[in-house]
């Protein structure tokens, strides 16, 4: 077994235990998503955004968010619109090495990131007609990645992911990558949508990296 294989399940198993710790709350976190208009039809074009995507990778180098710290990061969702954006760009910060969650918005707060839409129209488009819609983007978990366990402090919509690229499960039917929230574990087999203010984390323990599509939708 190799050094980085052994800190990889060293890591996946101290989580485990923190997640045991953690129980279910008796309200479910998940929210049902088909009842909120333009996110059925967004869906229906999974292809075409998967195609979008595929087209950024290729031509884009993504940036880190923040240090990934979670517990210190600001209360951004306070600032305005074009102020949020500001700082995302100010905060963004090259890669070297690390794995990590990072993103490719789109819209943030409602205002449109010009030189990302650009890249992405038709997932724009998309993501437009849908009533509510605060914040739009792609979302990576590199391969070996994690967030940690955190909560959301913004009460104002709920969050929707739309698996894209989820990395394969390993050969005893395990999978390593998966995300966790208010004790629930799931996986990226389908789309879902949850209260971000509830504890949640995402994990990536494999050799693959993890690619869906985030939005935030008005409660």
């Amino acid at each position: 077994m190799s050094q980085s294989k052994s800190i990889t399940d060293a890591r996946l198993t101290q989580q485990q235990e923190i997640l045991r710790v953690l129980k279910p709350s008796p309200v479910s976190p998940f929210l049902p998503w088909e009842r909120y208009q333009g996110v059925p039809e967004l869906v229906a074009q999974t292809p075409l955004i998967l195609l979008e995507l595929l087209s950024i990778l290729r031509a884009t180098t993504w940036s880190e968010y923040g240090n990934g710290d979670y517990t210190q990061q600001p209360e951004y969702t306070d600032m305005g619109g074009q102020e949020l954006i500001n700082y995302l760009r100010y905060q963004y910060q090259p890669v070297q090495g690390t794995k990590k969650w990072r993103l490719f918005g789109l819209v943030a707060q409602g205002i449109d990131i010009p030189e990302n839409v650009a890249q992405a129209p038709h997932t724009h488009r998309l993501g437009k007609q849908i009533s509510g819609l605060v914040s739009l983007g792609f979302s990576l978990l590199e391969a070996g990645g994690q967030t940690d366990i955190h909560r959301g402090y913004d009460a104002t919509f709920y969050r929707f992911h739309l698996p894209l690229v989820i990395p394969e499960r390993e050969t005893s039917g395990k999978s390593k990558c998966f995300f966790w929230i208010d004790g629930r574990r799931v996986e990226w087999n389908s789309p879902f949508m949850f209260d971000d203010t509830r504890i949640h984390g995402a994990w990536n323990f494999t050799t693959q990296d993890r690619y869906v599509l985030i939005i935030d939708i008005l409660r």
